[in-house]
């Protein structure tokens, strides 16, 4: 039944691919689509999958584990994404956009929403930890990828600039609303019934119009042209599916040994099976390099995404019994 549902989530993205092509919805109203996940459905979600849990010794301590298991993650793909562009052979300039093409992760825009389908509540709360992992990565070592190093004044000036703008990036509505719920989670604080319900009900718009979102953007793109990357291509199915591999090995003597149970592995393992995060194009952007290589591995890691995240994730239900 799962597996099902997990396949109908995705053939969403057929629903927003048609519709564009058709001419019903264009790229432009993508933008307004994500703006509604961003800043509604998500924070809804977020907060919604920390309402509910009973604090308890065992679950404090699973939170701060399954924290410090994936900043550990994090910690180790800045090196393993170091090693990759030198195994790859890429250019010094585009070193920092393909760094980023590895680390930055979509967990959160397209991780949650798929996290309600494939796992239960609990699951969805420990990918809002990820998330929340991810984002002090995203704005730290991200924009860092990107930088030039540089001794002079001017270079100083702008790094102090930068390090602000960090400080202001990192208060975004899903972040704010990830430390909300976290206070409703450790303070306990009781949440009302009928807001429980307008959350939820809020909240079951995330998944429908992140895939419809997912298939509009897919719909303006040269999937042909992009495919002849071969380097690229090469990298995102080595993103996800080989990375993703790697982690579950990681995890199955930790939960061997007792150290974290199944379902923490299957999150952490689901993790890195997201497509490349389109802030790592925004980035590029922002930081004069090559915005082309970052937009097209973000699309082949999305489009290649529709056919690994579903057998992954049919895995990883299958082993921790959803």
């Amino acid at each position: 039944m799962i597996i099902i549902r997990v396949l109908c989530i995705f053939s969403i993205v057929l629903v927003g691919l048609i519709s564009s092509r058709l001419k019903w919805l264009d790229l432009n109203s993508s933008k307004y689509l994500s703006k509604i996940v961003i800043n509604i459905a998500s924070p809804c979600v977020i907060i919604s999958s920390m309402t509910g849990h009973k604090l308890t010794h065992d679950n404090f301590i699973s939170t701060w584990l399954i924290f410090g298991l994936l900043f550990a993650g994090y910690i180790l793909m800045i090196g393993i994404s170091t090693l990759l562009t030198k195994a790859f052979r890429v250019e010094e300039n585009q070193q920092g956009v393909y760094k980023n093409f590895f680390l930055l992760t979509n967990n959160g825009f397209m991780g949650i929403p798929v996290a309600m389908v494939m796992f239960s509540k609990t699951g969805v709360f420990y990918l809002v930890i990820a998330n929340i992992v991810m984002n002090i990565f995203v704005y730290s070592i991200g924009i860092l990828n990107l930088r030039h190093k540089s001794n002079d004044a001017s270079s100083n000036l702008e790094q102090a600039a930068s390090f602000k703008r960090m400080l202001k990036d990192l208060c975004n509505i899903p972040m704010v609303s990830s430390l909300i719920g976290l206070l409703i989670f450790f303070l306990q604080i009781p949440v009302q019934e009928n807001l429980t319900f307008l959350l939820d009900t809020l909240g079951a718009m995330m998944a429908p119009l992140t895939m419809m979102i997912i298939g509009i953007q897919l719909s303006e793109s040269h999937i042909k042209r992009v495919l002849l990357n071969h380097k690229l291509t090469l990298m995102s199915l080595f993103r996800l599916i080989i990375l993703p591999g790697i982690g579950f090995a990681v995890c199955l003597p930790l939960v061997h040994f007792g150290v974290i149970d199944k379902l923490q592995a299957a999150i952490f393992t689901i993790n890195w099976a997201f497509p490349c995060a389109a802030i790592g194009v925004v980035f590029a952007e922002e930081y004069k390099r090559d915005v082309l290589i970052a937009s097209e591995g973000t699309f082949l890691s999305t489009f290649f995404s529709i056919f690994t995240l579903p057998l992954f994730g049919m895995l990883l239900i299958a082993y921790s019994g959803g």
